[in-house]
């Protein structure tokens, strides 16, 4: 009798044990970590069990799995929204961003509380302008939360996402943490949008209370203009990857008013939107070519610029040819992590090109070469860009070498 009701209650525990063990829907709601605000519309990236789906929050920032999942290690991506850039850029440039850690939880079928890094959210009202009796699409507008340094004419620190249009009409942004590096805490900024054709724009100051927190901002709309083109060379080919300076000069001189920069995309076009209505000029010094300046550009008189560039071919040229060498390569172990060395001219600031490492034994060593193909012979900067934490593992991180120099190496401690 006592063995026939010990395995009684041992066949009803299994089937307690079972019925919490049972596959669930994921459920939570997500936080802002700053102010602890429920984060509307905001997505995340759930794996569990060998599978991955993209869920978003409602109006109170919960949300629900569409699939069900067993307890068990669940790791959470939070990135908001695919039109949500994370990493800050200056003139084309990236910079470092805030750390956006995947979460790794041990989930037991309870509703989960996150906790996520993020920027301000603004809802967006616009006040009528005479220029139309219609308000421009805010449909795909691009937003750009820009730093503000008095007394400068060069672009600072930009985040960019998209404008969001609510089910009632309501716009609003929100935009990825702010890095502390690139926006201090008692720094200002310009919210700018720009509407997708390029031609509207408006833009507020937003001072350094307003900008780590939410709020409401009313602006208005004005035209501005946009600047395309291509870069190619002499023979008609496209020039990749160029820097192209735009200046914005004074209306009966040359004083240079603002600044910005771009890079061309792969093919050598590019293309900036939301300038000033005024006198524009392109420069370039690419890194194989002679220096280009552009006649003036007046937006004034035309908005939408369309300008070709055709670039002059510069003096003799030859290869730049280097190894990194990574320790000794012993049988069955791994490879060195992964890592890149990239070239630029120092009196530029700004990275021409760069070569990813792949790394092979070599007399007993992991050996990885690179090459950088016909350049002008003068001097460079060559940079080694190790995986993230290697850096301290390398004795130099940065080289000065010109074309046809012997012992370009990078040495791994």
């Amino acid at each position: 009798m006592v063995i026939k009701l010990l395995l009684l209650a041992s066949i009803a525990l299994g089937a307690i044990a079972s019925e919490d063990e049972k596959p669930a829907l994921i459920t939570g709601v997500v936080h802002s970590a700053r102010t602890s605000a429920p984060l509307h519309e905001y997505s995340l990236e759930i794996r569990a069990g060998g599978r991955l789906e993209h869920v978003t929050t409602d109006s109170k920032g919960r949300f629900t799995s569409a699939l069900r999942y067993a307890p068990g290690r669940i790791t959470v991506r939070p990135f908001d929204s695919e039109a949500t850039f994370s990493m800050p850029t200056r003139g084309g440039l990236p910079l470092p961003g805030a750390a956006t850690d995947t979460l790794d939880l041990a989930w037991k079928g309870a509703p989960l509380e996150l906790s996520v890094a993020c920027g301000p959210t603004f809802q967006l009202a616009w006040n009528p302008h005479a220029e139309s009796d219609s308000q421009p699409s805010v449909g795909s507008a691009l937003a750009r939360l820009i730093t503000v340094t008095p007394d400068t004419i060069d672009e600072g620190a930009a985040m960019e996402t998209r404008v969001r249009v609510a089910a009632d009409g309501r716009a609003w942004v929100r935009f990825g943490a702010l890095p502390v590096r690139s926006f201090p805490e008692d720094s200002a900024a310009r919210l700018e949008i720009v509407t997708a054709d390029g031609l509207w724009k408006s833009g507020i100051e937003v001072s350094a209370a307003e900008l780590f927190k939410s709020g409401a901002l009313d602006l208005t709309w004005r035209p501005c203009g946009l600047i395309a083109g291509s870069v190619r060379s002499e023979s008609n080919r496209s020039v990749p990857n160029a820097w192209v300076t735009l200046e914005r000069v004074g209306a009966t001189d040359d004083a240079v008013l603002e600044r910005r920069r771009t890079r061309a995309a792969p093919d050598g076009n590019f293309i900036v939107t939301g300038l000033e209505l005024g006198r524009w000029r392109l420069m370039l010094n690419p890194l194989r070519h002679h220096p280009y300046s552009s006649p003036i550009l007046d937006l004034k008189e035309k908005p939408r610029a369309q300008h070709s560039i055709t670039l002059d071919y510069e003096g003799v040229r030859r290869s730049l040819e280097g190894r990194a060498i990574a320790g000794a390569a012993v049988e069955g172990a791994a490879s060195p992590p992964s890592a890149r060395v990239t070239l630029q001219r120092p009196e530029e600031g700004v990275p021409d090109e760069s070569v990813e490492l792949q790394w092979r034994p070599e007399a007993g060593k992991w050996t990885a070469t690179f090459v950088f193909v016909d350049l002008p012979l003068r001097r460079y900067e060559l940079v080694l860009e190790p995986s993230p934490g290697e850096e301290a593992a390398w004795e130099k991180l940065t080289l000065s070498a010109s074309p046809g120099d012997d012992q370009v190496s990078f040495h791994r401690r």
